[in-house]
């Protein structure tokens, strides 16, 4: 609910970060209040706050949260949907970008309840380091915003860290269905690293091994049709491809991240690249961040050794630099010594 001094009557929404619309009402003299049943939200979302009035002005909600950003309050556009959430005061202008869209915000902190007060306190924590998180879960352990980062960042933990992480939780925290998946993806972790057992289509529609047992090494390049750098790294892989394809240590492959294999075909055909090339399979689409080590960022460079060790990653694409640390890398690990 709300209740804020110098709100035009208008029309509030209350959005998804997907920006789908789950209640909508008017306000009238700065109030409004959103009725929604409780049964509908398993557990919480995320949530923000839009604002038309009359005069087809936008106000998008800003709020403090109890962290500062280089001494001053920092700010974030959404909370945690729970009951109990007051919004009261007197909005004051962050940012107006026309006559016709503003972002706003409460002068008055938000009141919360126990999901948002724990987002407005961790929201820049270092959720990669397991200390860290063990720290905050342990001062917050009814937080679903900290599961659903543990669970964001899974492929960042052992199987051991994760359980230890997950028991921190409450119980009914760890009764739930992203902590139940987590349980369930634990157990199979260690099956997902990448391998000589790893096996994703190829562009002649068969299922192969991504990774070959023998002498030679990998440069295994994930990639999308629809990823701008990844395309415009694919010139540098040409004459990387061109210089080393007779190197008897060198192999090369591209992997596609694609969720549609038409756009990818359609990608290959463009780009004519003549080393092996995959696309990951619907089953572990899933588990692609930990079958590669990687955080999902692309283009993603893995060198892998003949052992089938990732030996070294390089996370982008620097057409500058790029080409040179790519060589580089390659006369270090791809020849008799490997």
């Amino acid at each position: 609910m709300g209740n804020l001094d110098n709100l035009p009557d208008g029309e509030i929404q209350l959005v998804q970060l997907d920006k789908s619309i789950i209640g909508s009402t008017t306000t009238i003299k700065g109030k409004f209040h959103f009725f929604l049943k409780k049964e509908e939200f398993a557990e919480p979302i995320f949530v923000a706050l839009e604002h038309l009035d009359s005069n087809n002005v936008k106000r998008l909600f800003g709020f403090k949260t109890r962290l500062t950003l280089n001494g001053k309050p920092h700010f974030l556009s959404n909370f945690m949907l729970e009951d109990g959430i007051k919004i009261n005061g007197k909005l004051e202008e962050f940012i107006s970008y026309s006559d016709k869209l503003k972002i706003v915000f409460p002068n008055k902190e938000i009141e919360t309840g126990e999901q948002t007060e724990a987002y407005f306190s961790t929201y820049s924590l270092n959720r990669r380091d397991y200390t860290t998180l063990k720290k905050t879960i342990e001062k917050f352990p009814n937080s679903f915003y900290l599961l659903f980062e543990l669970e964001k960042n899974k492929h960042e933990f052992t199987k051991e860290n994760i359980s230890s992480l997950l028991s921190l939780f409450s119980k009914q925290i760890q009764l739930s269905n992203t902590a139940q998946k987590l349980k369930s993806y634990s157990v199979i972790k260690d099956s997902l690293i990448l391998s000589f057992n790893t096996k994703l289509v190829s562009n002649d529609n068969s299922l192969k091994p991504v990774l070959v047992k023998g002498e030679k090494s990998t440069l295994l390049i994930l990639w999308a049709s629809w990823c701008g750098p990844c395309r415009k790294e694919i010139p540098m892989l040409k004459e990387i491809y061109k210089k080393n394809k007779n190197n008897p240590y060198f192999r090369m492959a591209s992997v596609s991240l694609d969720e549609d294999s038409k756009a990818w075909k359609k990608a290959l055909t463009i780009e004519k690249m003549e080393w092996e090339q995959f696309i990951i399979t619907h089953e572990l689409k899933a588990y692609q961040n930990d079958i590669f080590q990687f955080d999902g960022s692309i283009p993603t460079t893995l060198f892998v050794g003949k052992n089938g060790k990732i030996l070294y990653k390089i996370r982008g694409f620097d057409v500058k630099d790029g080409p040179t640390q790519t060589e580089q890398i390659i006369n270090k690990y791809f020849n008799l010594n490997n």
